[in-house]
Protein backbone atom coordinates (compact mmCIF):
# COMPACT_ATOMS: atom_id res chain seq x y z
CA UNK A 1 0.00 0.00 0.00
CA UNK A 2 2.43 2.37 -1.12
CA UNK A 3 1.29 5.89 -1.81
CA UNK A 4 -1.68 5.55 0.42
CA UNK A 5 -1.76 7.39 3.68
CA UNK A 6 -3.68 6.44 6.77
CA UNK A 7 -4.07 10.05 7.63
CA UNK A 8 -7.11 12.16 6.84
CA UNK A 9 -6.45 15.51 5.33
CA UNK A 10 -7.75 18.24 7.63
CA UNK A 11 -8.76 21.42 5.95
CA UNK A 12 -9.18 24.81 7.49
CA UNK A 13 -11.84 25.51 4.89
CA UNK A 14 -15.42 25.02 6.12
CA UNK A 15 -17.33 22.33 4.34
CA UNK A 16 -20.69 23.05 2.70
CA UNK A 17 -22.68 22.21 5.84
CA UNK A 18 -20.59 24.48 8.05
CA UNK A 19 -20.78 27.25 5.47
CA UNK A 20 -24.55 26.88 5.35
CA UNK A 21 -24.78 27.04 9.17
CA UNK A 22 -22.60 30.14 9.24
CA UNK A 23 -24.75 31.77 6.58
CA UNK A 24 -27.91 30.88 8.53
CA UNK A 25 -26.42 32.30 11.73
CA UNK A 26 -25.36 35.46 9.95
CA UNK A 27 -28.86 35.83 8.49
CA UNK A 28 -30.39 35.29 11.95
CA UNK A 29 -28.03 37.88 13.42
CA UNK A 30 -28.96 40.40 10.70
CA UNK A 31 -32.66 39.76 11.36
CA UNK A 32 -32.16 40.17 15.11
CA UNK A 33 -30.26 43.41 14.53
CA UNK A 34 -33.07 44.69 12.29
CA UNK A 35 -35.66 43.71 14.92
CA UNK A 36 -33.63 45.52 17.58
CA UNK A 37 -33.58 48.65 15.41
CA UNK A 38 -37.33 48.37 14.81
CA UNK A 39 -37.94 47.93 18.54
CA UNK A 40 -35.83 51.01 19.26
CA UNK A 41 -37.96 53.03 16.82
CA UNK A 42 -41.14 51.64 18.38
CA UNK A 43 -39.85 52.41 21.88
CA UNK A 44 -39.19 56.01 20.86
CA UNK A 45 -42.68 56.34 19.39
CA UNK A 46 -44.27 54.90 22.54
CA UNK A 47 -42.29 57.33 24.72
CA UNK A 48 -43.49 60.24 22.58
CA UNK A 49 -47.08 59.02 22.88
CA UNK A 50 -46.64 58.82 26.65
CA UNK A 51 -45.45 62.43 26.78
CA UNK A 52 -48.29 63.54 24.51
CA UNK A 53 -50.90 61.74 26.61
CA UNK A 54 -49.48 63.38 29.73
CA UNK A 55 -49.74 66.80 28.07
CA UNK A 56 -53.30 66.09 26.96
CA UNK A 57 -54.23 64.98 30.48
CA UNK A 58 -52.78 68.18 31.94
CA UNK A 59 -54.64 70.30 29.40
CA UNK A 60 -57.90 68.48 30.13
CA UNK A 61 -57.43 69.07 33.87
CA UNK A 62 -56.95 72.79 33.23
CA UNK A 63 -60.00 72.98 30.97
CA UNK A 64 -62.13 71.02 33.45
CA UNK A 65 -61.23 73.53 36.17
CA UNK A 66 -62.13 76.37 33.82
CA UNK A 67 -65.48 74.72 33.03
CA UNK A 68 -66.15 74.26 36.75
CA UNK A 69 -65.52 77.98 37.28
CA UNK A 70 -67.83 78.90 34.40
CA UNK A 71 -70.51 76.58 35.80
CA UNK A 72 -70.17 78.14 39.25
CA UNK A 73 -70.42 81.64 37.81
CA UNK A 74 -73.43 80.62 35.73
CA UNK A 75 -75.11 79.13 38.81
CA UNK A 76 -74.50 82.35 40.76
CA UNK A 77 -75.86 84.43 37.88
CA UNK A 78 -78.96 82.20 37.69
CA UNK A 79 -79.50 82.54 41.45
CA UNK A 80 -79.21 86.32 41.17
CA UNK A 81 -81.60 86.37 38.23
CA UNK A 82 -84.09 84.21 40.14
CA UNK A 83 -83.89 86.55 43.12
CA UNK A 84 -84.37 89.64 40.95
CA UNK A 85 -87.29 88.00 39.13
CA UNK A 86 -88.93 87.13 42.46
CA UNK A 87 -88.50 90.66 43.78
CA UNK A 88 -89.82 92.10 40.53
CA UNK A 89 -92.93 89.92 40.78
CA UNK A 90 -93.45 91.03 44.37
CA UNK A 91 -93.10 94.68 43.38
CA UNK A 92 -95.56 94.24 40.53
CA UNK A 93 -98.07 92.60 42.87
CA UNK A 94 -97.59 95.30 45.52
CA UNK A 95 -97.99 98.08 42.98
CA UNK A 96 -101.01 96.44 41.45
CA UNK A 97 -100.48 94.69 38.17
CA UNK A 98 -103.47 96.44 36.59
CA UNK A 99 -101.97 99.85 37.24
CA UNK A 100 -98.63 98.88 35.64
CA UNK A 101 -100.20 96.90 32.83
CA UNK A 102 -103.68 98.23 32.17
CA UNK A 103 -103.82 96.04 29.10
CA UNK A 104 -102.65 92.48 29.01
CA UNK A 105 -98.83 92.44 28.52
CA UNK A 106 -97.33 90.67 25.53
CA UNK A 107 -96.87 86.90 25.93
CA UNK A 108 -93.14 87.14 26.56
CA UNK A 109 -93.81 89.26 29.70
CA UNK A 110 -96.90 87.53 31.10
CA UNK A 111 -94.80 85.30 33.33
CA UNK A 112 -93.84 88.39 35.35
CA UNK A 113 -97.45 88.85 36.39
CA UNK A 114 -98.58 85.25 36.48
CA UNK A 115 -95.57 84.12 38.51
CA UNK A 116 -94.53 81.40 36.07
CA UNK A 117 -90.99 81.04 34.82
Amino acid sequence: MKGRSDYIKVSNEPDDEEASLMTDRQQQQREMNKQDEDLDVLHGAVKKLGVMSGNISTELDIQNKMLDEVNSETDRAQENLDMITKKTRELIKEAGANELFPLRPPPQHRHLIDGHT
